[in-house]
């Protein structure tokens, strides 16, 4: 595992903590806008974003250019995908607190995505920067 990697690793993992933690505030603070499912949503998010990340890094390596494009969009898909299951099976088998639970699975896209797109972003550009010299 190289330098980026770990680094990435280590920031995501930081970040899925804080959300956990607030998670668990809001049970405390805020009961009436906690849900059990929060804490599955961040999990989720933590290990699609994990798992992207990871596909695209290997992207990088191919020797087309278009495999980056593909394999980014494809895992951005297939992450979407299973965030629409969640979100059904959630709206469908428990459906309480329907508003609650859509608000936080967007607070939590947000940070997730920007983070993730933001270390791809890095990493291709310092990749183009080395095949440019």
């Amino acid at each position: 595992m190289n330098k980026k990697t770990k680094r990435f690793l280590i920031r995501i993992s930081i970040m899925a903590i804080i959300m956990l933690l607030l998670v668990a505030l809001s049970a405390v603070v805020t009961p009436n806008l906690y849900t059990p499912a929060n804490f599955v949503t961040v999990l989720i998010f933590y290990f699609s974003t994990i798992g992207v990340y990871l596909l695209t890094l290997n992207s990088f390596n191919k020797k087309f250019k278009t495999a980056f494009v593909n394999i980014f969009m494809a895992g951005t898909i297939a992450k979407l995908f299973t965030l629409l299951m969640y979100l059904i099976i959630y709206l469908f088998a428990f459906g309480n607190k329907k508003a609650v639970f859509l608000i936080f699975v967007l607070i939590n896209y947000v940070p997730f995505t920007f983070f993730e797109v933001f270390f791809i972003l890095k990493n291709s550009s310092k990749k183009i920067d080395q095949e440019g010299k």
